[in-house]
């Protein structure tokens, strides 16, 4: 989907299972590569486990103690961290320019098994945690505290949506447009499948312009 859009595709050939160490590093290295006065946009895509702010790496170690689960917060990414290598002056070539990041990772452990449970719990907005720091969009899989869930052959009900919203209507609506439209599919998910659980995506955004793509298979 990614180079249809005509972007170019950061590929090393390295194993996806990354330690916290491997991740931290293959991030600062593709922020500096994303950092080039070439690229007018670089798209950030992560999809591990995690929870609310932090995403579990291979080593992450995590423990279940009274139906609850815990984890070493020293081996986890930090979502903000991820955020901060492509803003500011470790990114300057990067100011004015689109930055959007998607987190296919749970935020928490609540589930929407009963769909009862529909309301949306208030959020802390991590925008407003980077006030003053333009042309940002974020987008979750789901709503902060919730978990994520993927179908057994079909994947991430999330990024399966991206891709084929993406497809359909990169050629004629801009981005914000179209993660209105992933929403809307992911939540239907469940109703076309028979799946007894709902997930509600999650975009914030401080992008100043609207943002269309020219891709190369409309």
């Amino acid at each position: 989907m990614l180079q249809g859009l005509n972007f170019e595709i950061y590929d090393k050939e390295v194993p996806c299972d990354h330690t916290k160490k491997e991740l931290e590093n293959e991030i600062t290295e593709f922020a500096r590569l994303a950092g080039g006065s070439k690229f007018s946009c670089c798209f950030v895509l992560v999809m591990t486990h995690g929870t609310k702010g932090v995403l579990f790496a291979n080593d992450t170690k995590i423990w279940k103690k009274k139906n609850r689960n815990y984890f070493n917060y020293s081996n986890s990414v930090d979502i903000n961290w991820i955020i901060e290598q492509f803003i500011g002056e470790k990114a300057p070539n990067l100011k004015g320019k689109p930055k959007l990041f998607f987190f296919q990772a749970c935020r928490g452990e609540k589930s929407y098994s009963d769909r009862a449970e529909m309301s949306r719990d208030q959020s802390q907005s991590l925008i407003d945690r980077l006030h003053g720091h333009s042309d940002i969009l974020i987008a979750y899989s789901t709503i902060s505290d919730y978990e994520a869930y993927r179908d057994e052959n079909h994947g991430s009900w999330f990024v399966q949506s991206v891709i084929e919203v993406f497809n359909e209507h990169a050629s004629s609506e801009d981005l914000l447009s179209m993660l209105t439209e992933v929403i809307r599919r992911v939540q239907e998910h469940a109703n076309k499948t028979g799946a007894p659980k709902i997930m509600v995506p999650e975009f914030q955004s401080t992008l100043r312009k609207k943002l269309y793509f020219k891709p190369s298979f409309d």
